[in-house]
């Protein structure tokens, strides 16, 4: 199974940014072709575990379940950037304010404690965004402009009471999801 242990946008923030994925989608300056992330799948990655076969996942949920990894934070959800630049985009993502530093919290303590398990290190730091876009082909000549104008969106607050290890599996249409298990910071 692939998998990934992730935080999900809460219900009001997911609605608001895809609100905006709607409006995004309607401009003649987005490739034909970008794939959308659909918006019951917002989420922010703490740790991609790749393909993990069935006698691993238990073990996986094992020493995910025994962390700690404190109490309830809130983020804001307040930005629009792209990688490699909003001059080149090919991620369209949406950046975060975590003035506690909690989302960075939870992806070293899974880290950690994936790492003491025999699960492989990530290969890239983490990095608190939310993906909302693919572009596959090159941008058109007018989507930095949109993009930039965007870069001080406002989608909303939330608390971050839970995590969750996901299955995913890849489809045309894009990534299908399914929650394996939730686990509640305390």
């Amino acid at each position: 199974m692939r998998l990934f242990a992730a935080v999900r946008a809460s219900p009001q923030v997911a609605q608001n940014l895809g609100h905006w994925v709607d409006r995004m989608k309607d401009s003649p300056e987005i490739p034909p072709n970008t794939k959308w992330v659909q918006e019951g799948n917002f989420h922010f990655t703490l740790k991609f575990f790749g393909e993990v076969g069935d006698p691993m996942i238990q073990n996986l949920q094992n020493a995910i379940a025994g962390i700690s990894t404190g109490s309830p934070f809130d983020i804001t959800l307040k930005s629009i950037g792209a990688f490699p630049s909003l001059s080149h985009p090919r991620v369209i993502w949406a950046g975060v304010e975590d003035a506690s530093g909690g989302l960075a919290r939870m992806a070293k303590t899974v880290e950690d404690a994936t790492l003491a398990a025999g699960f492989a290190a990530s290969d890239k730091p983490f990095s608190p965004r939310l993906t909302l876009a693919r572009l596959n082909h090159s941008a058109r000549p007018g989507l930095p402009k949109i993009l930039e104008r965007h870069k001080d969106a406002f989608f909303g607050t939330m608390t971050v009471g839970h995590f969750t290890l996901i299955h995913s599996t890849l489809a045309a249409k894009g990534a299908q999801y399914r929650d394996l298990q939730t686990w509640s910071l305390k």
